[in-house]
Formats: C-alpha cells, structure tokens, sequence
C-alpha cells in the first residue's frame, strides 16, 4: 500500500466514510486493525526520515561553522602578512605602531 493510499484511508475513517476507501475491500480488512498497521508504519517511516534530515542538517551546520572559523583565520593571517609587507616595503615611512594596532583592530585582537 502506497502513502497516499494510507492518508486517504485515514481521511475516510476520519469522516466514517468508506466510500472510496483503499481498505474497503477484503485484501487489507479495514475490520482487522490493517489500516492501523500500515499508519504506523508510515509514521515510524516519516520520523526516521526527519531524523536522517536533522542529522544531515547538523553535519551541514558543523561544516559550515568550521568553513566560518578557517575564513576568518586565513582573513586574519593575510592581513597580518600585509601588514609585515607593508612595513617592509615602506622602510618606516608608516609607523610599525600604527601598522599593527590596525592590523589588531582589523582582526578584533585585543591588546594584552
């Protein structure tokens, strides 16, 4: 029995009507508990489902929050890297003083 045939069963018990109810017929025996059998399952099914979805969602959370954590590091070493270039470069025409509080205020460092 397919799922849509279980939710139309169930809406024509819910009505007390077995007028085109797919356990209407002997095979399943509506009078036998089937239909209870097969929501059941269809539940058991749909809530494992669910699961599987969040447990996919946690996996893409984590992967995401890691991705987050490594962008801002990479952001972090490369205008530290800049900064060390910039100094470098302009043979102390900028201060290092300057350069670095920044390249701290940049990178959300905190002075100790």
């Amino acid at each position: 029995m397919t799922d849509n045939e279980i939710l139309k069963a169930l809406e024509c018990c819910g009505i007390a009507n077995c007028d085109g109810c797919p356990f209407a017929d002997e095979e399943y025996g509506c009078k036998d508990n089937g239909l209870t059998l097969f929501a059941l399952d269809l539940i058991n099914r749909l809530e494992a489902e669910v699961e599987q979805w969040k447990e996919e969602a946690n996996r893409y959370q984590t992967l995401w929050c890691e991705a987050e954590n490594d962008l801002q590091t990479a952001k972090a070493e490369a205008y530290k890297e800049f900064a060390e270039r910039l100094k470098t470069e302009t043979k102390g025409l900028i201060g290092a003083n300057f350069i670095d509080n920044l390249v701290k205020e940049m990178v959300g460092e905190q002075d100790a």
